[in-house]
């Protein structure tokens, strides 16, 4: 295990250059604390990045200073801070008890370099942020893909993965959020999102900002059960009155 982690972080950069103290200490700090209560797992990670590696993030288009602020939440951009909560998150089978074919990673050392590439680097087809409380405490995630810049449209999902703060209106403060950034944009009309037609929880909160439901849909993740489609779209403007 000491082994697969190190090699893990390794793939970090190939300068990233490790002390004698982060390896005594390696295998204990990848397993120190809850999401959003230990810190030494994310220093570890942090101080294993060079000022090099840091600018060639900057530099991949992801704006990391960009943040979006609601009435109760904040979004942000990734870092490599964040992958403690968010390998925890995706590993809760009741956080993703509607898709059945979640990303899963067994290990640590499995997720790393993943959720460096897909998340904080990103690949140019699919945008994350990670949803914070009031407090600023990391309690979800949420994205946006499928851009089709021809046909105006994009679709975002939604996992919040602290269930502490479930049915407590933070998913529809972050889905309005990042709804009305997207519909911001030059091209964007049309902003929608699919999900299980027995995920009432997601259904409500989509309804609450102003989603509505188009009808059911068939996705192929799923193991033959409906899904909803639902869609907001760019709101016209009036005609003044003469």
């Amino acid at each position: 295990m000491l082994v697969l982690s190190i090699s893990a972080l390794r793939r970090l950069g190939a300068e990233a250059n490790f002390t004698g103290l982060l390896f005594a200490n390696l295998v204990e700090l990848i397993g120190m604390g809850a999401p959003g209560t230990g810190t030494s797992f994310a220093r570890a990670v942090g101080d294993c990045m060079t000022d090099t590696q840091r600018e060639y993030k900057t530099e991949q288009g992801q704006n990391d200073d960009l943040l979006l602020h609601g009435d109760r939440v904040y979004l942000r951009r990734p870092t490599m801070r964040d992958a403690r909560s968010v390998f925890h998150w995706e590993r809760d089978d009741e956080v993703w008890r509607y898709d059945p074919h979640r990303p899963h990673s067994r290990t640590m050392a499995e997720f790393l370099p993943a959720f460096e590439r897909n998340y904080v680097n990103g690949n140019g087809r699919q945008f994350w942020f990670i949803i914070e409380d009031e407090q600023r405490i990391p309690i979800g995630t949420i994205t946006y893909f499928n851009i089709d810049n021809r046909m105006g449209r994009v679709e975002i999902g939604l996992g919040l993965g602290e269930k502490t703060r479930w049915g407590k209106g933070y998913g529809p403060d972050a889905i309005a959020v990042l709804t009305r950034y997207l519909l911001s944009m030059p091209n964007i009309v049309r902003v929608y999102a699919e999900t299980a037609l027995a995920n009432r929880p997601a259904r409500r909160a989509f309804a609450k900002v102003g989603f509505v439901e188009v009808g059911q849909i068939f996705d192929p993740r799923s193991t033959g059960d409906p899904w909803m489609l639902l869609e907001m779209w760019q709101p016209q403007p009036q005609p003044q009155a003469q």
